[in-house]
């Protein structure tokens, strides 16, 4: 005879392996009755997806929870709605994971048990933060003192990356004491992808191959393709192009089993586009022939019809499922992989395309953290290495759009806040060896940038000075304040640029000469070209 609630007390412990879970859920399934069947049924979906078997998984989470709701009962409920849910989200399904959780907390009877429905209110919290409603996110939660602080995907997203990794290290730790190996493999890859896009590429592989290891023990395929498409990501990062594709070939296993993967087949298409960039690249620097016809037929590298393929696919999948910043990721490496093969305007437009979907969903700072991290990247990438000879001779990219500048220097693309010394930066770039006096700088570029705003005070200019009596003294003065003015901002823009781009700081800080006299003059032998 089953001892019913003995058994669905280790089941609630999360320390079985997929089998034992499911075996031990179907006996319970085939015996109970009442609420003891709809937690049971709701493991036994559990254990079905940790197998790969997503219809029926999703079947049976949706009959545990329908016969929850004739009970009326809170405990069924919510544990049929958070698996149900949490399978969802983890397919990058976010619309429907949070109506999995919404039905559920509109319940009445959800206000009954309070650690359930904070539970559920969690959940429900990190399906918008997904689908880039982070306001949403803070409503939900507000209903909880504490819940937002301690809310790891919110913080992360908000730009508290330190705190995020602190939060589901927590989890991981207690994962590990209570021998939780779905749970240990869940925190563990999270935190690996974090640590990949913090550029922390050994720490990542750490939680990577942990969260590998515990996936396989579980079994749990899910989370089996979720890391190793994020091992492939580090393999790609660090050059290893054979192992990566080794990873990718079992993930291509996994996701030829009939099932619908639904997002899980974007980040595979977005991955299998960067793998084969990189190998087709390497290919192409390793053989002096193929490099020569390259630079022969133009600036740029053709790049395979599968890796453009391959990244449109994954955004496509990715908006379908409202999906931003997976979507944002994809344009990311798609920026990367164009600018490895010398796009550079083509890089521009998919960076600026990225960043315009985290503008929209307004997340200031974690933007500009990971502004910081790209360009990290781009520095320790040893693949940054210019693809042709005359690859610094090529053009580049300085031109204001909205509030930002886009810059594209030596294959590193990127974008600042609007300041006056980047106007002042453009405007000399555009006219290389050309004398232009600090005063008729300065007064162009606050004409130029402060056309829409209304300004207390603006430039002085000659004219002024001829309306205001004595015209060689105040000339003078406007001289020298415009001296002063072009000459510190240029120094503060070029300051910021080396926070992100040392080698175009450090570039600039030795061509742009200030005074009264200004210009731009590079290198006679190779000139650097600038579009603007």
């Amino acid at each position: 005879m089953v001892n019913t609630e003995g058994e669905l007390a280790r089941l609630a412990a999360r320390t079985m392996r997929a089998d034992e879970l499911r075996q031990t859920s179907k006996r319970i399934v085939i015996g109970a009755d009442g609420s003891h069947w709809s937690q049971a049924a709701a493991r036994h979906g559990k254990a079905l997806y940790a197998r790969g078997r997503i219809a029926d998984a999703l079947a049976m989470f949706e009959q545990a929870w329908q016969s929850a709701d004739k009970l009326d009962d809170p405990i069924a409920g919510a544990l049929a709605a958070g698996l149900g849910g949490g399978c969802c989200a983890t397919l990058y399904d976010y619309p429907q994971a949070e109506q999995w959780y919404s039905r559920e907390l509109d319940r009445a009877r959800s206000r009954l048990v309070a650690s359930l429905r904070r539970s559920l209110t969690d959940l429900l919290a990190s399906a918008h933060i997904s689908q880039g409603n982070i306001a949403g996110a803070r409503d939900v939660l507000a209903e909880f003192e504490g819940a937002s602080s301690n809310h790891f995907l919110l913080a992360y997203h908000e730009g508290d990356w330190e705190r995020a990794v602190l939060l589901l290290r927590r989890e991981l730790d207690a994962s590990r004491a209570n021998g939780q190996v779905h749970a240990i493999a869940d925190c563990a890859s999270i935190l690996g992808r974090f640590a990949r896009i913090g550029n922390q590429r050994t720490e990542a592989e750490t939680y990577l191959n942990e969260a590998l290891v515990a996936s396989l023990a579980g079994p749990d395929l899910n989370r089996e393709l979720f890391t190793r498409i994020e091992l492939a990501l580090v393999d790609a990062d660090l050059g290893r192009v054979t192992h990566a594709k080794k990873q990718l070939q079992r993930c291509q296993q996994i996701l030829d089993n009939g099932e619908d993967w639904r997002g899980h087949n974007g980040s595979f298409a977005y991955a299998s586009a960067v793998v084969s960039a990189d190998d087709h690249i390497r290919k192409l620097k390793g053989s002096d022939e193929l490099m020569r016809l390259s630079a022969e037929n133009g600036a740029s590298l053709r790049l395979p019809e599968e890796v453009v393929d391959g990244f449109r696919a994954a955004i496509e999948i990715f908006r379908r499922y409202n999906a931003p910043w997976e979507e944002a990721a994809a344009l990311i490496f798609w920026s990367r992989v164009l600018s490895d093969s010398s796009r550079h305007r083509q890089a521009a437009e998919k960076f600026n395309a990225a960043f315009a979907i985290f503008e929209r969903l307004e997340t200031p700072q974690w933007s500009e953290r990971l502004y910081a991290e790209l360009f990290r990247f781009l520095k320790l990438d040893s693949r940054l290495v210019s693809l042709r000879m005359d690859d610094n001779c090529g053009s580049n990219i300085f031109r204001k759009e909205g509030d930002y500048w886009t810059i594209s220097f030596q294959g590193c693309v990127f974008r600042m806040r609007d300041t006056m010394g980047m106007h002042y930066i453009s405007r000399l770039i555009a006219n290389p060896g050309m004398d232009l006096s600090a005063l008729d700088l300065a007064a162009n570029a606050h004409r130029k940038s402060l056309r829409h705003r209304t300004r207390k005070k603006t430039p002085f200019s000659a004219n002024d000075a001829h309306a205001n009596g004595d015209r060689d003294d105040l000339h003078e003065a406007a001289r020298e304040g415009a001296r002063l003015r072009v000459t510190k901002r240029v120094k503060d823009a070029i300051a910021k640029i080396r926070l992100i781009h040392p080698e175009l700081a450090r570039h600039l800080a030795t061509s742009i000469r200030t005074g009264y006299s200004c210009s731009y003059g590079g290198d006679d032998k190779c000139p650097i070209r600038w579009l603007t």
